[in-house]
């Protein structure tokens, strides 16, 4: 049986998705940076205004499918004359909207009977019963500083019987804390300190 990780053409896709995604990052940075300087985007931008931000929110928010947070444009998002906080506010609600979807795929798939051992497996049951703040702070906690897509956790969390109460107010603390410190950063960037 031969393995099919040493082919050459796997080791290639390998390394062209990498470079792809490397890529992606790069551009998104340098959008980020210079955006603010491109008449277009930021006309597009201002055109657009919140409800477009929240839509491009929810988009960027499913980072399985997106994986460049929408914080990343701050800058340009600033420079097109909508207000930070909001934005940062907008982009947040965006977000948590976007791990709700994946809370309802979790759910759809604890319908699989695989969330009960999952559950038992991870002792949610008992810790939403007794210490339900544990897991808002747990979110919260990854959401705002592990660079993983929210959906690593949410989507476990719902097969495993825990509650949107439990999970969704601790996904949008933790997107808050995180887009305001990413806010933060591109404009220490971009104002070069």
């Amino acid at each position: 049986m031969s393995d099919e990780s040493h082919h050459p053409r796997s080791a290639f896709r390998r390394w062209l998705r990498i470079a792809a995604a490397l890529a992606a990052v790069v551009f998104a940075v340098v959008a980020a940076l210079r955006a603010h300087e491109w008449g277009a985007v930021t006309d597009m931008i201002a055109s657009g205004g919140y409800p477009a931000l929240f839509v491009a929110a929810v988009i960027s928010g499913f980072n399985l499918a997106v994986p460049i947070p929408l914080i990343s444009f701050y800058g340009a998002i600033i420079a097109a004359g909508l207000d930070p906080w909001l934005t940062i506010l907008i982009i947040s609600v965006g977000m948590a909207c976007a791990d709700g979807l994946g809370f309802a795929i979790g759910i759809a798939a604890r319908e699989m009977d695989t969330g009960e051992r999952l559950a038992r497996w991870l002792r949610t049951d008992v810790i939403s019963r007794q210490s339900p703040w544990l897991i808002v702070g747990f979110v919260s906690l990854y959401a705002a500083f592990v660079p993983l897509p929210n959906e690593i956790i949410v989507v476990p969390l719902a097969l495993a019987g825990v509650r949107a109460l439990h999970i969704l107010p601790g996904v949008l603390i933790g997107n808050v804390i995180f887009n305001g410190l990413a806010a933060w950063g591109v404009l220490q960037l971009a104002n070069g300190h």
